[in-house]
């Protein structure tokens, strides 16, 4: 339900497509803040921002001052060696899809 994000004028801005996303993010936003900032990832690390805000849009940004936004591409920093020892079959083979995923991402 992200839509986009964008920094501007030192503040990271996350638009949501609907109000209930929204909600739930402002409830967590003080434990994304803390890690985001101490932490951000590499791809991110020259762009300073500090504050993070968030709204709700059904509209694409159309003011000349917006740069086409894309989506960033992240690398796959897990290496899928984990242990899967559920019972459940059904959670089995998603947890076994997911490691798949990750090794063909990592290949």
């Amino acid at each position: 339900m992200i839509r986009f994000g964008y920094i501007r004028n030192e503040i990271l801005f996350f638009v949501f497509s609907h109000p209930g996303a929204k909600q739930e993010f402002d409830i967590i936003i003080d434990s994304i803040k803390t890690p985001l900032k101490n932490y951000p990832p590499q791809t991110c690390e020259s762009s300073s921002f500090n504050d993070i805000r968030a709204f709700v849009s059904h509209k694409r940004p159309i003011a000349p001052s917006f740069e086409r936004i894309r989506a960033m591409d992240y690398e796959e920093r897990s290496k899928g060696t984990f242990s899967n020892h559920t019972s459940n079959q059904k959670i089995h083979d998603l947890i076994e899809e997911i490691r798949h995923t990750i090794h063909d991402r990592t290949d």
